[in-house]
């Protein structure tokens, strides 16, 4: 059987309706139902559920309200990963994280190629580091680094609704809305994410730290004008720009990464 902690969370979401589609044994628990920093309640409820596998869907991001303390991402993105992992070994259940491409720094030069699995994180936020000091990479467990778009209350697709269809809010933030040309992301969507986390669910030879990209690299600006193409959302006055950079481009050096569809599938997925 699954245990999906985080449930409620755009990703956690994703995979619930992926293993409900596979007929799999698997339950969800919200933050309200448990608090994955609280050692007590991680182990009684672990051993309570008793599951084979554990994804853990649950964290803190930069686009919650109020931004998160560095205390709380540390809690939550940091120990919270840590207590799974320690109750998962007691009960010999397999622990499968999800981690960010943020882990990086995103300073590397385009033509030095993506970050890939040796890279070691070098993250200068507080959510970045949290996020790295929370991989558990350790047999027979798997933290999977990857990036997503989806339908959810907060992120990129949210913001852009509400930017072309507010026209109020669109007025206060000022026209034209700067499009990142040179800031790189190599992300998919969370239903895409979510049946390969449902796929590696049911391979447990396959463990340690894992990119889960297709390895396509696309700037945040064309990652818009896709999502306007697709009609994932309406398009409005956008102007390129050079600043800032960042480049979070990320690829596998792995051999056993779930085959992933293109982006532009996987977009056009959403809208549909």
């Amino acid at each position: 059987s699954v245990l999906v902690t985080g449930a409620g969370g755009m990703l956690a979401k994703a995979v619930d309706l992926a293993l409900a589609k596979r007929g799999a044994r698997y339950g969800a628990l919200s933050h309200a139902d448990l608090d994955i920093t609280e050692a007590t309640r991680v182990r009684t409820t672990l051993r309570q559920i008793r599951p084979d596998v554990v994804i853990n869907c649950a964290g803190l991001i930069p686009q919650r309200e109020p931004t998160p303390t560095d205390v709380e991402y540390r809690r939550v993105n940091s120990l919270g990963p840590l207590l799974l992992a320690q109750e998962c070994d007691r009960i010999g259940a397999r622990l499968i994280h999800v981690s960010t491409d943020h882990v990086f720094a995103g300073t590397r030069p385009i033509e030095d190629g993506p970050y890939t699995e040796d890279d070691k994180p070098d993250a200068t936020t507080s959510y970045g580091q949290s996020k790295a000091f929370g991989e558990i990479a350790g047999a027979p467990h798997l933290t999977v680094r990857c990036s997503f778009v989806g339908l959810g209350e907060r992120g990129l697709i949210a913001w852009l609704r509400a930017v072309g269809g507010d026209r109020e809010h669109t007025a206060r933030i000022g026209l034209p809305i700067p499009l990142w040309r040179n800031v790189t992301w190599s992300g998919t969507t969370a239903p895409v994410i979510a049946r390969a986390l449902v796929e590696l669910a049911q391979r447990p030879e396959v463990t340690g730290l894992m990119h889960l990209t297709t390895g396509e690299m696309v700037s945040k600006a064309t990652l818009i004008r896709m999502l306007w193409r697709e009609g994932v959302a309406r398009p409005f006055a956008g102007e390129e720009c050079d600043e800032p950079v960042a480049n979070f481009w990320i690829a596998s050096n792995r051999s056993d990464v779930p085959a992933l569809p293109p982006l532009h599938e996987a977009l056009r997925e959403l809208a549909s």
